[in-house]
């Protein structure tokens, strides 16, 4: 996948949800995402159990980095 499609499907989703926020994006595409104290070293994961897509996000770092570190765990679910 290029930048250039990673551009694409993320304006896609954009105009789709009417949002930019990856938690909005994740509930509207049914995506459970935890908010969880990790090791300072792991910003989140994502992984699915059971057919269902689930992120965890470190919640010990502020929310700026949350919102990034989530967004990209939403590119490994899509």
């Amino acid at each position: 996948m290029t930048r250039l499609d990673i551009k694409r499907i993320v304006r896609s989703l954009v105009k789709k949800y009417k949002t930019n926020d990856p938690f909005e994006i994740m509930d509207a595409l049914d995506i459970i995402y935890i908010k969880h104290p990790l090791p300072e070293n792991v910003r989140g994961f994502y992984f699915s159990k059971l057919r269902r897509k689930i992120v965890v996000i470190n919640s010990i770092y502020e929310k700026r980095r949350q919102i990034v570190t989530a967004a990209h765990e939403l590119g490994h679910c899509l």
